[in-house]
């Protein structure tokens, strides 16, 4: 009985902050994420130096497009 009540805690707790993981990842990405996403992986591939800081360069030529449409959506309401 305690092992199928810890079960079902552990799925219903992966289930519900799995995609707001994604989400988030989505919305904010960074060069150094501490996992691995499912949808969007963001590396430092992704980024150019500009006066010391790491940017989010605008386009790239190697996104999937979900991930160009992540990168669209944090220049058009991250300015």
């Amino acid at each position: 009985m305690t092992t199928s009540l810890f079960f079902s805690l552990y799925l219903s707790t992966i289930v519900i902050f799995t995609p707001v993981n994604e989400i988030w990842n989505y919305n904010n990405p960074r060069p150094y994420p501490k996992s691995i996403y499912v949808f969007v992986n963001w590396d430092e591939g992704d980024f150019k130096t500009v006066n010391g800081k790491l940017e989010l360069m605008k386009k790239h030529m190697h996104d999937n497009p979900l991930k160009a449409k992540a990168r669209a959506r944090y220049w058009k309401y991250h300015i």
